[in-house]
């Protein structure tokens, strides 16, 4: 069975870990616990963030 499609594109992003770090990170449920989390403590409502999106044309990974 595929997988369903994200709400929105996914980026590859990188992490600097240790073995054991990951470990612990994967335990923990790794990139899925990560998203469940940063919503949970993020400090603005997730709307803030979505006009901040729109606003930059989607290129989250440099700043102008």
């Amino acid at each position: 069975m595929p997988r369903p499609k994200p709400p929105m594109p996914l980026k590859y992003r990188n992490m600097r870990m240790s073995d054991l770090e990951w470990l612990i990170f994967q335990d923990m449920g790794g990139a899925d616990w990560l998203r469940k989390y940063l919503k949970a403590k993020a400090k603005l409502p997730i709307k803030h963030y979505e006009v901040q999106l729109k606003g930059k044309g989607n290129d989250t990974g440099k700043e102008s």
